[in-house]
């Protein structure tokens, strides 16, 4: 019987710039951010969890973003760095097992 694990990464649009695990930034143990946002074809596809509060959606639109967030930290999609993390998760895993693959977006499997 073969056994595979999904990792899925459905924040990676957004760690890319900036990992959850930075250090810098943080007062008493949250981080400082104002909202930020990843716009891929100039609507919003991944956010931080200050943009949300703020009323922040996907699929809204920068100008959308800027009225109920003016201060928010706007960052376009970076398909290059997303690939990046990836292949560094992806190295990351093969100490768990030599059998590790790609799948869907943001997504690998491994077999275990």
């Amino acid at each position: 019987m073969r056994l595979w694990i999904g990792l899925y990464l459905p924040q990676l649009p957004l760690e890319v710039f900036s990992p959850r695990w930075r250090t810098e930034g943080v007062e008493d143990g949250a981080a400082c951010d104002s909202g930020s946002v990843v716009l891929e074809q100039e609507r919003v596809m991944a956010l931080s969890p200050a943009a949300r509060a703020a009323g922040v959606q996907a699929g809204m639109r920068r100008g959308g973003v800027l009225m109920l967030l003016p201060e928010a930290r706007i960052l376009e999609r970076s398909h290059e760095r997303e690939a990046e993390a990836m292949q560094a998760v992806a190295m990351a895993m093969l100490q768990y097992t030599p059998q590790v693959a790609l799948a869907e977006e943001a997504t690998l499997l491994l077999d275990i």
